[in-house]
């Protein structure tokens, strides 16, 4: 179970940071290749872009268990670093789980156009699905925007777009 878990926190983290966090891409980048938008930290370094955000508390093990149809999942949470204002994942023994992040709202134009993604309706103020992403959630009044990935499989990596929707909902309502 640890190396699930281990491989589930490296897949998400990984396709989170990358996805998010890169610095030049093409019009349809492979899951976890850079986007084109810079984030904060790599325009100036370390410091927090913005108030932390309690992802964990967005996205609860209540939530966790309804989503992935798995009982008991505890999260992990990531502090706020550079553009990233938290994360919260969710592991199941077989590595599939979900995972959340916020960044803040102004990156999200530039986010959202990096990643070019198919608009959702009736989620947050805005949300937007990329198949190599995941879904991107603009809550209405945040000063953040949140990145949601449903892992349905590890290897090859597949995301649950639903169940992201879902979480997405979830999250973005609170």
């Amino acid at each position: 179970m640890r190396n699930s878990v281990r491989m589930f926190a490296s897949t998400a983290g990984l396709v989170g940071a990358l996805a998010l966090a890169g610095c030049g891409g093409s019009d349809e980048p492979a899951v976890g290749t850079p986007p084109a938008a810079p984030t904060a930290a790599q325009a100036g370094g370390g410091p927090v872009a913005a108030e932390p955000v309690d992802t964990c508390a967005l996205f609860t093990p209540a939530d966790a268990a309804t989503v992935l149809g798995k009982q008991g999942l505890q999260p992990t949470s990531r502090k706020a670093e550079g553009s990233l204002l938290g994360g919260c994942n969710y592991t199941s023994a077989d590595g599939t789980g979900a995972d959340i992040t916020a960044r803040p709202a102004k990156e999200w134009d530039a986010t959202k156009k990096a990643y070019n993604g198919t608009p959702v309706s009736g989620v947050g103020k805005e949300a937007v699905w990329a198949d190599k992403v995941g879904l991107l959630v603009l809550p209405e009044g945040k000063p953040y925007f949140l990145h949601v990935l449903v892992i349905a499989k590890v290897a090859p990596l597949s995301l649950d777009k639903d169940g992201s929707i879902t979480a997405g909902k979830i999250a973005a309502g609170r």
